[in-house]
């Protein structure tokens, strides 16, 4: 475990993803490529940028897509989404964003990935990939 200076708190808070926020004051480690915030999951790293963990997203800064029960199974064992498994597609997507994965019925965050598609796009897609899943519940940062 390496605990953050004030100088690497620094930089990170310049690193961010949107929603997340880091003051002088809180204590940041890193272990096993999980940032800890106050002794809480806070971000993963990922090479050299940090991303969303699903216990401290800040969920009004992202999009969801929802999922059907039979699509939850494959997305706990790490599967990337596929088209026909999503019910629900929100507005505002963009190509490349985090998005949140939830199941339909519970509305319950069991994933984060990234589009590989914008909402208009997903729509109308029949077949393929459309989230590539970086974190899941129940996976080795959670």
């Amino acid at each position: 475990m390496r605990y953050f200076s004030n100088k690497e708190k620094k930089k990170l808070m310049d690193e961010l993803p949107l929603g997340y926020q880091v003051l002088k004051k809180d204590e940041i480690k890193e272990d096993a490529l999980v940032v800890f915030k106050d002794c809480e999951k806070f971000l993963i790293i990922d090479g050299n940028r940090f991303l969303p963990h699903l216990k401290s997203i800040d969920e009004k800064h992202y999009k969801s897509v929802y999922i059907d029960k039979g699509a939850i199974a494959f997305i706990v064992n790490g599967a990337d989404l596929m088209r026909p498994g999503i019910t629900k597609i929100e507005d505002g997507i963009s190509k490349g964003d985090v998005v949140i994965v939830r199941d339909q019925e519970h509305l319950k965050k069991l994933a984060l990935g990234f589009a590989l598609f914008s909402s208009d796009e997903m729509v109308v897609q029949k077949i393929g990939k459309s989230v590539k899943i970086y974190h899941y519940a129940g996976d080795s940062f959670y």
